[in-house]
């Protein structure tokens, strides 16, 4: 297993990264976040990030324009494909392209920057009152 995408690898969108030959048999990415609903009929660069960030994960990766896997390395690194294949739109920002059909585009998840705060629970709040 390798550990990252490359530093000096092409940008999609301002964003650096790889983009790599995917299959259903052999994922690059070990953790699914979505396919395509559970937010992925919104997904944009920075959400996937955020969301392998909120896992611990170091690795973002967007494929089809509707799917977000996270990991901490890709499964094979020598199948790397021209970034021209991974130009499909973002289902969530048609300005952004998440992949293409069996072509993951992976990066850095930090590098769309932190993921919001979380919702504090009602009970920090002085406020609530439990049923």
């Amino acid at each position: 297993l390798y550990s990252s995408a490359t530093p000096s690898s092409p940008k999609a969108n301002g964003v650096s990264g790889t983009c790599y030959v995917d299959k259903t048999s052999a994922r690059q990415l070990s953790h699914q976040v979505c396919l395509v609903t559970d937010g992925c009929e919104n997904l944009s660069l920075e959400w996937c990030g955020q969301q392998c960030q909120l896992l611990n994960y170091t690795l973002a990766g967007v494929e089809a324009s509707h799917q977000c896997a996270c990991s901490n390395a890709v499964t094979n690194s020598t199948a790397k494909a021209p970034m021209s294949e991974c130009d499909m739109a973002c289902t969530g920002n048609e300005t952004e392209t998440c992949g293409g059909k069996y072509r993951v585009f992976v990066y850095e998840a930090k590098s769309v920057g932190p993921p919001p705060p979380q919702a504090a629970l009602p009970a920090a709040d002085s406020r609530y009152i439990p049923n």
